[in-house]
């Protein structure tokens, strides 16, 4: 098992026609060769020369005229003189301005359509009001005992807000009312008795919203006019990208009619390096010497996908297909499939902590493995040959939760090596571990690491990448873990002092400031490095400071659900348990706890897997998985 994805290098090989046929033969047996489209390749041989795919090609030029349509411009025509000028046409660098612009006017389309929303629904309330349906509506004037951001709370329920002194005025829509109004008792609202203030209310609400309206239908108005003005701005680049596509694309039309020698044959694939030596040695074997071979290495290959092979021995086959179901790795990335059997088979053993479950679990497993083996023909079912190998990993990890929690069949019957959650979840302490809520401070410390894993895991990524911008100034590079970190101190700190004061000090201000000032400065040097007019967005620097404070959060307290999945296991079972105390025949005894059983297998093994799975999905994979991989396939008899 590699740690990281096997380097790839790229074969392009011509043989003597005669020996084409051995050749296929002999390529055939070693099932080393992921064959590529050789035109696809950038071919340094004249007059075969291909600087640009031409599906991707045709992808952008649709893209830039999109552009000119929606700005309402004419297309610009490339002249005869500009032809040669334009052989150095850089496809990425098109493709990066094109989407670049094309995002700007797609974010100014979403804000319209969410401004158009919003206007909608004031709307909505304005006519109710004009035509006297004020059923429809429903005004609140009153007080708060203390200040309160209530437009945050309610969001889109709410319309319309008019603090005021004494007063301040609520309207929403009465179709609102199930969130609208318990928020307020929540929050200790207390509605005015004040009769001329309640009739004047409605009043002020209609002079606000027609504000509001008359505000929004301004902001409508600018945005109209955003995806024109974003154009201009850029014409001239634009301009000068839009005839180079237009010239490439021609030139890709004349090349596909370019034919070669009859005389020889030509082919290109990709092969692990450590195979390439074996691969060249079998290639001249069988053309008897016949053949010129050129090996590339991957990192200077451009506008061929590089497939992406992730070794891992066969047992662990249950896990690499966990990873691959989500996506296929990014090429040179770290492999995931390693650190995925830890922290699936963790939070598993957490969620469902069980001595005599989790070996019905193993048995389970190892009898659909050995009666798949035994009918190799028969078709998967429910449990299929991947779950049937999984559930003997799952059934292990299972039983070793069962060992630290004293937990078999339900019953506290086993000595616990680390502490007895029978006994923490239904109300006594064991050891440092004294209530449910050191269960879920556990799990959470739990999650803390697991994304910090993660997150150590895309530095590494980043920088066998060279992506130095990302690694130092990124939400998951070094400047996002450092806010994490520090994030998890104060909080820390704050939960210590029983949830009074956060940790004293300047260290604390000073060191969200180092790293919220990264995040800042990161859109400004990357202009400074692509040779951009420099920008400094604190809008967008808002936002994504939100997102990191916002994201970690919410990523670290979904690890919760690892101690819910647990205390609701250990709840179902006692609930079992007390059934079958209620009745003094020991038969009926034995049969309650035996379908307790089967039922919590059944639904609580389930739901264990599957929570384990989007933990790893959503809350670990995000911070350094880069999808979009090409796996690796050969042609081979195994794969044919």
């Amino acid at each position: 098992m590699t740690l990281f994805t096997k380097p790839m290098k790229l074969l392009t090989a011509v043989v003597i026609t005669s020996r084409s046929e051995a050749v296929a033969h002999k390529l055939l047996e070693l099932g080393l060769l992921d064959f590529i489209d050789v035109k696809s390749l950038d071919i340094k041989l004249p007059p075969e020369t291909r600087k640009a795919s031409p599906a991707a090609l045709d992808s952008i030029f649709s893209a830039a005229k999109a552009l000119y349509g929606q700005a309402g411009l004419i297309l610009p025509q490339p002249r005869k003189e500009d032809v040669l000028c334009m052989m150095d046409f850089d496809q990425q660098k098109a493709s990066t301005f094109i989407e670049s612009l094309g995002q700007r006017i797609s974010d100014s389309k979403a804000s319209l359509k969410s401004l158009n929303e919003s206007l909608i629904a004031l709307e909505e309330f304005k006519d109710y009001i004009d035509t006297g349906r004020l059923n429809y509506l429903q005004v609140h004037i009153g007080s708060f005992p203390k200040p309160v951001d209530i437009r945050s709370k309610l969001g889109d329920c709410m319309l319309v807000d008019i603090p005021g002194e004494p007063f301040e005025i609520i309207a929403a829509l009465r179709r609102d009312g199930a969130k609208v109004n318990p928020l307020l008792e929540k929050l200790g609202w207390t509605e005015t008795d004040d009769v001329k203030a309640q009739k004047a209310s409605t009043g002020l609400v209609y002079d606000k919203i027609s504000k509001q309206t008359d505000d929004i239908r301004e902001q409508m108005k600018k945005l109209a006019e955003a995806p024109r003005q974003i154009i201009l701005e850029s014409k001239a680049e634009l301009d000068g990208y839009y005839k180079a596509i237009l010239v490439a694309r021609l030139c890709s039309k004349i090349k596909d009619s370019f034919t070669y020698t009859q005389n020889t044959s030509f082919f290109s694939g990709w092969v692990p390096s450590e195979s390439a030596e074996i691969l060249e040695q079998g290639i001249k074997e069988a053309s008897e010497g016949s053949c010129i071979i050129e090996w590339t290495q991957a990192e200077k290959v451009k506008d061929v996908p590089i497939p992406v092979q992730i070794s891992s021995p066969k047992i662990l086959s249950p896990f690499a297909r966990l990873v691959t179901n989500y996506s296929i790795p990014e090429y040179k990335s770290l492999n995931p499939v390693p650190v995925v059997v830890v922290t699936y088979l963790c939070m598993f053993a957490l969620m469902f902590a069980d001595l005599g479950q989790g070996f019905i679990l193993l048995l389970l497993g190892l009898y659909k493995t050995w009666d798949y083996g035994r009918n190799p023909l028969k078709k998967d079912g429910m449990i299929n040959r991947n779950i049937s190998a999984l559930l003997i990993y799952l059934g292990v990890a299972s039983m070793i939760g069962g060992l630290l929690f004293g937990s078999c069949f339900g019953y506290s019957w086993i000595p616990a090596l680390w502490f007895n959650y029978h006994r923490v979840v239904n109300g006594a302490s064991d050891g440092l571990v004294k209530n449910v809520y050191s269960i879920l401070g556990i799990t959470i410390r739990f999650g803390v690491a697991v994304i910090f894993i993660g997150l150590i895991m895309n530095w590494i990524n980043l920088y066998r990448k060279k992506r130095w911008v990302d690694l130092f100034l990124d939400k998951y590079g070094i400047a996002g873990g450092w806010l994490f970190a520090v994030g998890y101190w104060a909080a820390s700190a704050f939960v210590k002092s029983g949830y009074k004061s956060m940790p004293e000090g300047m260290f604390l201000p000073i060191a969200i400031v180092i790293g919220a000032g990264s995040l800042l400065f990161r859109e400004p040097l990357v202009c400074i490095l692509e040779h951009k007019r420099i920008r400094l967005d604190i809008m967008e620097w808002m936002v994504q400071l939100l997102e990191v404070f916002s994201g970690y959060l919410a990523n670290t307290l979904s690890f919760m659900r690892v101690a819910g999945l647990g205390i609701a296991h250990v709840s179902l079972m006692t609930a079992f348990e007390q059934m079958a105390d209620m009745t003094e025949d020991l038969a009926f005894k034995i049969l309650i706890m035996a379908l307790g059983n089967v039922l919590v297998i059944a639904i609580e093994g389930l739901s264990a897997g599957i929570q384990a799975l989007r933990l790893n999905y959503y809350e670990f994979f995000t911070k350094f998985f880069t999808g979009g991989g090409v796996v690796y396939r050969p042609m081979s008899i195994e794969n044919n």
